[in-house]
């Protein structure tokens, strides 16, 4: 047990470090997620990992990106993930984004509000991990792993995705106002070209 436990910790601050080095190299919001989703994935056994982010005009949370470890069996489960939305409130993932806390279930195939159920069963999918991605306390997307195991909550692994949902936030918001201050340069110089050709 205490092996296990030693590996598990191992594992996790890995993840942490590759994750932490991710947001301070990639020069994209895009790439960021996808390293970040990738490691969760990869480095600690979760088949499946999705990012789920708010729309301005809807007000629902989208799916905007996906990354799964190669599985045939997982690919309904998927598309259906891809193609879902939800409100404040609904479902695994809008039920973390009105708590702003993450969210364990050891197995979906028994919780009633889980609407991918039918999907998650066909591709032997049982424990999902929800946390918020926050931005000036505000929640700005959600983070969906899922496992084909059944997992009891890990408190360690949550508080460390709790911390580092807001990390992402950090880096997210820092990338978007970087973006927001290049579209006012370019206007200023664009503005000043049309002054000088005048």
């Amino acid at each position: 047990h205490d092996i296990t436990e030693r590996k598990k910790m191992g594992q996790r601050q890995n993840a942490e470090h590759v994750i932490v080095k991710a947001l301070a190299e990639s020069v994209t919001i895009d790439e960021a997620i996808q390293k970040i989703l990738q490691v969760l994935c990869e480095n600690l056994n979760w088949e499946v990992g999705a990012l789920w982010r708010r729309d301005e005009e809807t007000h629902k949370l989208h799916c905007s990106e996906t990354v799964h470890l190669p599985s045939p069996a997982a690919e309904e489960f998927i598309k259906l993930t891809q193609g879902a939305a939800f409100n404040l409130g609904e479902g695994l993932v809008g039920k973390a984004w009105s708590r702003n806390y993450p969210v364990w279930i050891p197995d979906v195939s028994l919780h009633s509000d889980f609407t991918r159920k039918d999907a998650a069963l066909k591709s032997h999918v049982h424990t999902a991990f929800v946390f918020p991605v926050r931005a000036r306390n505000k929640v700005i997307g959600i983070i969906e792993l899922f496992s084909t195991e059944i997992r009891e909550p890990d408190q360690v692994f949550i508080r460390m995705c709790d911390a580092l949902g807001s990390q992402i936030g950090q880096f997210v918001d820092r990338k978007l106002a970087e973006e927001e201050l290049k579209k006012v340069e370019s206007a200023l110089v664009n503005s000043e070209k049309v002054s000088l050709v005048a």
